[in-house]
């Protein structure tokens, strides 16, 4: 159980502690013995950043994490941090909501994560990672992605079907890329968000979003949790910190990283041309939000998936 401390100046003869120093400790949970296998972890607010856009090129959106060493992640146009207000928000600094890590630091400011990124789906913003066999592990086939995700409710997104690539990393016509893993959303039109689900050179299967508390027209403009954990003998989907679904083909090994190989959260990251990932501007028109992403090498438990889902809760509890 947690202590609060009390300073000096706010305790007089006779009368109560009206003001606190500093703040509780983030508690331990389930996730905490995963952190060494976080490859990458995508915060918004990282170290304490209030609202502002992170303009093209390299940016210092996220620290991803390789072993004990850090690195920054590339942009094309511009991205938003913002608040959000929308339903199911994890992140929203009027209302106190914040996602919270005590791995993420030894300070307040990385454990307090209180932005979102926003993607407005007409400049075609992207934020990318280039991939290494340090941050893919080749020796294991279990693995676990997770984020929060959210489209908004306009035209864009409900007028058609468009795909909204998360953690896209394919081949394409780069020769020095393979075949990796794709989580390519639909958006359905009005009907409720697909994805369908790639890994190591093949299709594993689709899912289709159930109805979300808050949602209109096939659950926009509502705030999700989403996870997938593979092993060598099952692939488990997570929404909201529950399993919800596990009919897929098993990914039974992965292939190792190409030279160019790249990892994108709003379009096609077929391999890397020009600085920038191959066909990036195809499927970064939708308008979507994202918070809180991560990629571990290895497959976290069902308890370390509720918790990580649960890091978005008040301040105090």
């Amino acid at each position: 159980m947690s202590t609060r401390k009390f300073s000096n100046s706010s305790i007089k003869t006779g009368e109560r502690a009206t003001s606190l120093t500093g703040e509780p400790p983030v508690a331990g949970d389930a996730a905490d013995a995963y952190h060494s296998n976080l490859k990458i972890w995508i915060r918004g607010g990282y170290n304490g950043a209030t609202a502002g856009n992170i303009s093209s090129g390299t940016g210092t959106i996220d620290v991803p994490i390789y072993g004990s060493g850090t690195s920054t992640i590339n942009t094309n146009a511009t991205v938003q941090r913002v608040d959000s207000n929308a339903s199911g928000s994890p992140v929203n600094s009027s209302a106190n909501r914040f996602i919270k890590d005590g791995k993420a630091g030894n300070s307040a400011q990385l454990r307090n994560d209180k932005l979102a990124f926003y993607f407005n789906g007409s400049s075609n913003p992207i934020i990318w990672k280039a991939l290494d066999t340090t941050t893919w592990n080749t020796s294991t086939t279990n693995r676990t992605f997770a984020y929060w995700m959210k489209w908004d409710d306009v035209s864009t997104n409900t007028s058609a079907s468009i795909i909204t690539p998360v953690f896209h990393s394919w081949s394409g016509s780069n020769a020095n890329c393979v075949d990796l893993v794709a989580h390519d959303w639909y958006t359905n039109g009005t009907g409720n968000p697909r994805m369908d689900l790639y890994s190591s050179g093949a299709a594993r299967g689709s899912y289709t979003l159930s109805n979300l508390a808050g949602g209109t027209n096939g659950n926009k403009n509502v705030w999700f949790h989403f996870a997938i954990v593979h092993t060598s003998s099952t692939t488990e989907v997570y929404v909201n910190g529950m399993p919800v679904d596990h009919s897929y083909t098993v990914t039974s090994s992965w292939l190792t990283p190409g030279s160019d190989q790249a990892f994108s959260w709003n379009s096609r990251a077929d391999g890397q041309i020009g600085g920038l990932p191959r066909n990036y501007a195809t499927g970064s028109s939708g308008v979507k939000s994202l918070a809180d992403i991560r990629y571990y090498d290895t497959n976290l438990s069902a308890a370390a998936i509720n918790a990580i889902y649960g890091k978005s809760k008040v301040y105090y509890n």
